[in-house]
């Protein structure tokens, strides 16, 4: 092999191994998350939230960027629904009370007959679509006097009234 060129991908295979490592550490904090707010879901039945202090450190584990992995986690758990907040040093608290169970929105729907997406707003099945109503009489009037952008029965009518 010819020593004067070098390849570009080599220089970011390193880098590469250490974005992996990162979302590793990062994936396995969100799955102890993960099982902390299934335990709390258990135990309470009143209260819908719980919190989770951010380790510093990780025995056995790389030191990791705290800011960049709390980005990450609360990404990652508001997109599963859950409302979170971050509590200057490390305290993450995390809350579903907002979320209605499906099968609280299934008896609402069988009672009321609206139905009701995950955070109580109704779900409209059509769209509101505007119609514009056209005759071709019309459009070839104004087709037809292109310096005016209203039709004579328009002007018609104004006349009447004045």
């Amino acid at each position: 092999m010819d020593d004067t060129h070098i390849n570009i991908d080599e220089l970011y295979e390193h880098k590469k191994k250490n974005d992996l490592n990162r979302l590793d550490i990062y994936n396995k904090l969100l799955i102890k998350i993960h099982s902390k707010i299934k335990v709390a879901s258990r135990l309470r039945n009143s209260d819908n939230f719980c919190s989770y202090i951010m380790p510093e450190v990780l025995i056995g584990y790389p030191n990791y960027n705290l800011s960049d992995c709390l980005v990450f986690i609360v990404g990652r758990l508001q997109n599963d629904g859950f409302l979170t907040r971050y509590i200057h040093p490390n305290l993450l608290f995390i809350s579903w009370n907002h979320w209605i169970p499906s099968y609280v929105r299934d008896e609402y729907k069988k009672k009321t007959g609206i139905a009701i997406n995950c955070y109580g707003e109704p779900i409209h099945k059509e769209k509101n679509v505007v119609k514009f109503d056209t005759k071709e009489s019309k459009t070839m009037n104004i087709k037809s006097q292109s310096k005016f952008v209203y039709d004579d029965e328009l002007f018609s009518s104004i006349k009447e009234k004045l």
